[in-house]
């Protein structure tokens, strides 16, 4: 059994995974990273809906990402967003933490398998992500500890970052992480964004 087999497993299995259509639970989001965009409080504590099958995520506080909108121009260059920016990155980033590893079984992703139990993998150039690449480090028990990427919508050093989970909780077969903290690779800070997830619901189609 490969690694990604094993840790698919670990998180619940595809044929569990299958059978639902949404993720919902409650958000809250701390750190440095947005409000030094100007924008501290649209995810300072709101719930979303993330539909597991298409990047689409519903916000209660930002309204509705879809994937098919394109990224606002100019992210990354500009000193303060707006809300559609926030919308934005908040909606791919959600999807991608809410779905990963399961999504990483598909066929137009590449996984490859690294030493030290770790996967690097190479998402579709359809898919709005926080980097193509992105390189996931597990525990022995087959549970993601930390995954390293670049925030491409951050520019310089600031985007190079290493997201740790800080707790998992298994709902309804599936496993999460409810507690996540992001900081600048290599260092121990600062937090870059903190992440609570709370009351957590999942729906099956």
């Amino acid at each position: 059994m490969s690694l990604l087999d094993e840790v698919i497993a670990a998180h619940g299995g595809l044929d569990r995974w299958d059978l639902i259509e949404t993720v919902a639970q409650r958000i809250r989001l701390g750190g440095i990273a947005l409000p030094m965009k100007g924008q501290a409080d649209p995810l300072r504590d709101t719930r979303a809906t993330v539909e597991v099958g298409r990047p689409r995520a519903r916000f209660e506080s930002l309204g509705v990402f879809d994937s098919s909108e394109p990224r606002p121009p100019g992210m990354a260059r500009r000193l303060r967003w707006d809300r559609a920016d926030v919308l934005h990155f908040a909606g791919y980033a959600l999807w991608g933490y809410v779905t990963a590893p399961f999504f990483f079984a598909r066929d137009d992703v590449e996984v490859e398998e690294l030493s030290r139990h770790r996967l690097k993998v190479t998402f579709p150039d359809w898919l709005p992500v926080h980097s193509r690449v992105q390189t996931f480090k597990f525990g022995p028990d087959c549970l993601i500890q930390h995954f390293d990427y670049t925030a491409e919508v951050f520019l310089g050093k600031l985007g190079l970052v290493r997201h740790h989970c800080l707790a998992h909780e298994t709902v309804d077969g599936l496993v999460f992480y409810p507690r996540r903290r992001v900081v600048p690779r290599g260092l121990p800070g600062p937090t870059l964004v903190a992440i609570e997830f709370s009351d957590i619901k999942v729906t099956d189609a």
